[in-house]
């Protein structure tokens, strides 16, 4: 019997977020997440810096310089960071990562076999200039959809 609790978007902060489709947050420092459990929503983590585990579906990722993390919904994890860490982190609906799914010239379902990828110097800069963008405009008090869309075309 699955006994592992499935967390929601709902459970977060609206800071940083659209309409419960999409949040931002930076994680600064050292965290843990000591009770596995699932999301039904997709979460990519893009670690700048930082030491420690994400482990994800039983299997133990070292954290490092220049990675991402992809969780799909339904994964079981927890991690523990030390206080090097910084990661930027984006939460997407499943709805809405569909529609950026379809933007993104990416092998999504590679993630599903090899979670954790470190992405060279000059690729990581890029990417990691968008989720900034992507979290700055969804700071702003009025929002446009169109924006976030226009962005979030890695």
């Amino acid at each position: 019997m699955d006994n592992i609790p499935v967390i929601g978007l709902d459970a977060f902060p609206e800071e940083h977020s659209l309409s419960r489709e999409l949040q931002y947050h930076e994680i600064l420092g050292e965290r843990s997440i000591d009770s596995p459990h699932k999301h039904d929503f997709y979460v990519l983590l893009l670690f700048e810096t930082g030491k420690g585990y994400h482990r994800i579906d039983g299997m133990k990722y070292k954290i490092g310089k220049n990675q991402l993390h992809v969780l799909y919904p339904g994964q079981v994890h927890d991690w523990k960071f030390d206080k090097t860490t910084r990661v930027f982190q984006l939460m997407i609906s499943k709805e809405t990562f569909s529609t950026i799914q379809q933007s993104i010239e990416i092998g999504w379902y590679l993630f599903q076999e090899k979670p954790v990828l470190t992405i060279p110097q000059k690729e990581f800069t890029s990417l990691q200039y968008e989720f900034l963008q992507l979290g700055n405009e969804l700071s702003q008090p009025t929002l446009s959809w169109k924006v976030i869309q226009a962005r979030s075309i890695i």
